[in-house]
């Protein structure tokens, strides 16, 4: 992982068979040391200027009627989903899959995103980043999502962009969604992307309290959450936290 901030550029050849063979290789030894019946593959922020520029990847496109780059990373998710199901797995991945633009430091123009693809059946979408109308959509369409709104649940943000309360007052399920949906709404996650935590210390700092929010936020029924109950239960919490590593 590199130690700075941003996108890398370099992306797999998924046209050669010998990339898809090592990346299924590197899966079946995760699900030999994992028992998670869930696999999260990434997909997000693809830079597509590789693709676009290589002769051999352009070819595969136009023999498989893939529509764009886009079209054929749809392609490849769907051979790494297909590929997890066989073995029992559910695939999940950022909702850039859901082949979206939702960033515009990556270097890709809508014609990059023309579909013809659509997303295997049991491929969980986890949503980080754009419209909230992109989960309507992905529940609608049949598949589960795990809400990770960067917004409220990326721990790498400092506790002014992201205080505690704001946090805690997270609601997974987004407003408007219709109620038959509800149950899509599989879970919750937070992230801490740790380029710009230099120390253990600093670790500390983001991560507490902010992860006993998120975890009310996951297991609490909301009828039951009380923002100034909660900063009571934290007291013997920080007792724990403040504890040396021996």
């Amino acid at each position: 992982v590199p130690g700075y901030w941003g996108i890398v550029k370099n992306s797999y050849d998924v046209a050669d068979p010998r990339v898809r063979t090592f990346i299924k290789d590197v899966l079946m030894e995760v699900m030999q040391l994992f028992p998670s019946k869930i696999i999260h593959i990434g997909g997000d922020e693809v830079d597509y200027t590789d693709w676009k520029n290589s002769v051999t990847v352009q070819r595969f496109m136009k023999e498989n009627n893939l529509a764009s780059p886009s079209d054929l990373q749809t392609w490849f998710t769907n051979d790494i989903s297909n590929f997890l199901n066989e073995n029992g797995r559910n695939m999940m991945g950022w909702n850039d899959i859901m082949g979206l633009k939702l960033i515009d430091h990556v270097n890709n123009d809508s014609n990059d995103y023309i579909k013809r693809q659509r997303l295997a059946k049991g491929t969980i979408i986890d949503f980080w980043m754009g419209d909230l109308a992109h989960i309507k959509e992905a529940v609608k369409e049949g598949y589960e999502v795990v809400n990770a709104y960067h917004k409220f649940t990326y721990f790498n943000y400092d506790t002014i962009a992201l205080p505690l309360k704001k946090v805690y007052t997270f609601d997974p399920i987004p407003g408007g969604l219709e109620p038959d949906y509800h149950s899509k709404i599989i879970g919750v996650s937070a992230q801490l992307w740790s380029e710009y935590v230099p120390t253990a210390e600093r670790l500390k700092i983001q991560l507490f309290p902010r992860l006993a929010a998120i975890a009310e936020v996951g297991w609490t029924d909301k009828k039951n959450k009380d923002y100034e109950l909660f900063l009571h239960a934290l007291a013997p919490f920080y007792n724990r936290w403040k504890l040396k590593e021996e």
